[in-house]
């Protein structure tokens, strides 16, 4: 199914058609090949579901605390997107984590109304906030990156997916704030 890593694990090939296996195909990215992997997860050093959970766990703990101690929402998410330099500049196996601070220390804020609450509540909803993001990343990244011919962005669909569910909550009366979130006035 759409969720099975195990043929990158098995380094299956992909199957492509005639054409493209004779010489190539033109393309408007570059000549088709047979030699691409049947599955291909975004980042091969992070996608088995504990792993991701645990950097979701951390990462949105961290994220809360962040946002708790100095009121910004923006900060985690700074610091985690300025370490995907080290990535592209070849250094391997860096998690990618902006997509899970970012939810995480929204909902901080949220849920304490910018930070006037109970530190403890923040990060346990912070830390949530991470571990769902972060598997909801890994969702994404499975069903519509992995398995597909162009990038569709797995941290921010989830940014999207985090924030939108921030801005449920607020409407639905369960965080007393929306933080930077937009709810329209609902």
């Amino acid at each position: 199914g759409p969720l099975d890593m195990s043929p990158f694990e098995r380094e299956e090939m992909r199957v492509i058609g005639d054409a493209a296996a004779d010489g190539g195909v033109e393309t408007d990215g570059g000549t088709a090949t047979a030699d691409r992997l049947a599955v291909e997860p975004w980042l091969p050093h992070q996608y088995k579901w504990g792993n991701v959970a645990m950097i979701g766990l951390v990462v949105g703990i961290l994220g809360g605390y962040i946002a708790m101690t100095t009121g910004s929402a923006f900060l985690a998410f700074g610091i985690s997107a300025a370490s995907l330099l080290f990535l592209n500049l070849g250094v391997e196996k860096i998690p990618v984590t902006h997509h899970m601070a970012l939810p995480g220390s929204t909902a901080a804020l949220a849920v304490t109304n910018g930070g006037e609450g109970s530190l403890v509540v923040a990060l346990v909803v912070a830390a949530v906030f991470g571990v769902v993001c972060a598997l909801f990343g890994e969702v994404f990244q499975r069903i519509f990156y992995a398995h597909g011919d162009t990038h569709w962005d797995p941290p921010a669909a989830a940014i999207v997916f985090g924030t939108f569910l921030v801005a449920v909550l607020h409407i639905a009366g369960v965080f007393p704030s929306s933080s930077w979130v937009a709810t329209l006035g609902l």
